[in-house]
């Protein structure tokens, strides 16, 4: 089923994410998380973004997460790799269009990051 735990530290601004197996496992590990985190080192969390979300659903910095037979995997998730073909295209429209190579180059390498 695998469920994954989001966390958004307020003053770092660190997105974490935890898998878990169930949503009791998930909230057991949110209380002991949030009291490390709130005692320990001394952070707020921000609870309104502190959400629970299937595997399936979730996009976490472009990438995103899948079940099979051998277990969790890792993927680029889809809406990433069609923005990345978005722009792509973008850019080699020029040089379909008689534009100058050179300046297509630049263009793509300054949307670079």
């Amino acid at each position: 089923m695998g469920l994954i735990l989001f966390l958004e530290h307020c003053l770092v601004q660190i997105g974490h994410v935890t898998v878990c197996k169930s949503k009791r496992s998930a909230y057991r590990t949110l209380t002991n998380i949030l009291t490390y985190i709130e005692e320990k080192l001394l952070l707020r969390v921000n609870r309104e973004k502190t959400t629970f979300a299937y595997v399936g659903k979730v996009k976490f910095l472009g990438f995103s997460f899948y079940k099979n037979k051998s277990g969790m995997r890792l993927r680029v998730h889809p809406k990433a790799i069609n923005k990345m073909k978005a722009t792509k295209k973008a850019y080699t429209f020029h040089i379909s269009k008689g534009k100058n190579p050179r300046k297509t180059l630049c263009l793509v390498t300054q949307s670079l990051p």
